[in-house]
């Protein structure tokens, strides 16, 4: 998306604010406009607010992200079901665990070997240390989840969370609504504007 001048800015939200009453998100409108968020409240939102013509009341969100360790079940599949479906393939659905870790390596073995054993997919034979299949199959209900990371109960949030698969980040949005002297004939304010910003250069570094 082209990104929008500071007068054109200006202008569409006096625009989409005559429309209607209901305020505009900022982060909506630095959307549609092709312009960091940030740069557009310190710019234009800025100046129009101290102007009086727009109001701002902050907003917060919380946005749900994938660790690297996330994004890499998410692709590949969860430990436990690698480690289920390699002693599923192999003939008898039985192996040695250190047939596994050279298959899938120490570290996924270990920690697969942990879930799997907890959910009584698989058996472990101490003495032998062999690992054998008690279910035909099993689902990754691990990659369901982080494929769907944004639509979870708080269930499933705990425990993605609890394996650091997932971390809740939180950032602050504006909704902007008419200030005092908000007005629909402001071209002259939007002319104003820009020539304050190309003047003092902040938005020449834009």
């Amino acid at each position: 998306m082209m990104q929008s001048g500071p007068e054109d800015i200006v202008l569409k939200i006096i625009g989409d604010l005559a429309i209607g009453s209901d305020g505009i998100d900022s982060q909506v409108l630095a959307d549609q406009c092709g312009l960091d968020h940030q740069i557009l409240v310190d710019t234009v939102l800025k100046s129009l607010i101290a102007r009086e013509v727009l109001t701002a009341s902050p907003k917060a969100h919380q946005s749900v992200q994938l660790t690297s360790e996330g994004e890499k079940y998410c692709t590949d599949g969860s430990p436990e079901v690698i480690v289920f479906q390699k002693i599923a393939a192999s003939p008898d659905q039985a192996l040695k665990m250190e047939e596994l870790e050279e298959l899938v390596g120490k570290d996924l073995t270990k920690l697969g070997m942990q879930n799997a054993l907890k959910n009584k997919w698989i058996g472990l034979e101490k003495s032998t240390k062999m690992l054998t299949c008690k279910v035909e199959s099993v689902q990754d209900h691990v990659q369901e989840m982080l494929k769907n990371v944004q639509h979870l109960n708080d269930a499933d949030m705990k425990v993605l969370k609890q394996r650091k698969l997932i971390v809740i980040k939180t950032f602050k949005t504006f909704e902007v609504t008419r200030g005092e002297h908000f007005s629909t004939t402001l071209k002259e304010t939007a002319a104003e504007l820009t020539a304050e910003m190309l003047s003092t250069g902040s938005w020449s570094s834009v």
